[in-house]
């Protein structure tokens, strides 16, 4: 079907709305909501306040619309703090685990990584073959990427490094300050499984649930810097439903062929965001501020993020 909708100024958009019998008790202010979010970006939250031919079920205001919208935004917000030194802190301890154990320069060291390089062509398996294939290609996929780090980066410490050393490469430190946290997860995924369990150790997990953390951490993250809906959804990410340290915490669901799954949901992560804020520093607020963001907003249903009664207490009980 060809697209044929078009454009609606501002009066128009709030016409539209009205028709579909939306309660609009301030025109004024809703017009500078319109005109400064956007239509679309709000559509988003009036999706489920609609019927199916698009009307409103009853009383439903768009004041009420604009709080889960202004919730949504300051809970974004309370995530990318924590998110932030989650990511610090990852990036921290597997450059300096690793360069400990080697020089600054340990990423150039390919006995640091998952390659089968040491096992004759012959003597592996067909799927052997394609594994070592791939993580090669993600090995030197990586290489490249550092080279041009260094060499286009705009980081006022790169090219004063530049401008004083010959050196090819970025030391540890220096390159992980230029990762992003789906670079730095990439990097761990392809290590030897000792060295991903060293890092592992220091947040007291298996480096399995670490890596799983860290998929859910770039989800958050893509959500929350991209401004797109954290509240009322399911996630991409899904626990482990065996994970080594919260499995009796989160909140499960039976499917229809009997198996047992973590529900990819807000509540969830909370739990894996408060587990490593304990290990990061354990005088952080940030479960009580993120108690008191949900308070702030009463009229807004906390099921449809996985909460209820007994969720703080969960969430405390980590501590």
């Amino acid at each position: 079907m060809q697209f044929s909708k078009t454009p609606l100024n501002i009066h128009e958009q709030v016409n539209l709305l009205r028709s579909r019998w939306l309660i609009i008790r301030d025109e004024s202010h809703a017009i500078a909501k319109l005109e400064h979010i956007g239509y679309y970006r709000l559509s988003g939250y009036f999706k489920f306040f609609q019927k199916w031919d698009n009307t409103y079920l009853p009383d439903v205001t768009f004041e009420k619309v604009l709080d889960i919208y202004i919730f949504d935004r300051k809970l974004r917000l309370h995530t990318l703090d924590a998110i932030e030194r989650i990511e610090v802190s990852l990036k921290s301890n597997i450059s300096n685990t690793l360069s400990i154990l080697w020089w600054c320069f340990w990423y150039k060291n390919r006995d640091f990584f998952d390659l089968w390089d040491h096992i004759a062509n012959d003597l592996k398996t067909p799927e052997q073959q394609d594994r070592d294939m791939e993580i090669n290609k993600k090995y030197e996929e990586m290489l490249e990427k550092f080279s041009r780090k260094k060499s286009k980066s705009s980081s006022v410490f790169i090219s004063s490094y530049n401008e004083k050393y010959n050196e090819e490469n970025l030391p540890s430190w220096m390159l992980f300050e230029e990762l992003t946290i789906w670079e730095v997860s990439n990097i761990y995924r392809i290590l030897k499984q000792e060295y991903r369990q060293t890092i592992a150790t220091i947040y007291g997990v298996y480096s399995l649930d670490l890596s799983n953390w860290m998929q859910m951490i770039i989800t958050l993250r893509n959500i929350s810097a991209h401004h797109a809906r954290l509240w009322n959804r399911r996630y991409t990410w899904k626990p482990r439903t065996k994970d080594s340290i919260l499995q009796n915490k989160y909140i499960k669901q039976k499917l229809e062929d009997g198996r047992i799954e973590v529900i990819p949901s807000y509540f969830n992560s909370c739990l894996v965001i408060s587990y490593l804020l304990k290990i990061i520093n354990p005088w952080s607020t940030w479960n009580h501020r993120l108690e008191s963001l949900i308070a702030e907003f009463p009229n807004i249903s906390k099921k449809s993020m996985w909460f209820d009664d007994d969720s703080f207490e969960k969430l405390r009980s980590i501590w």
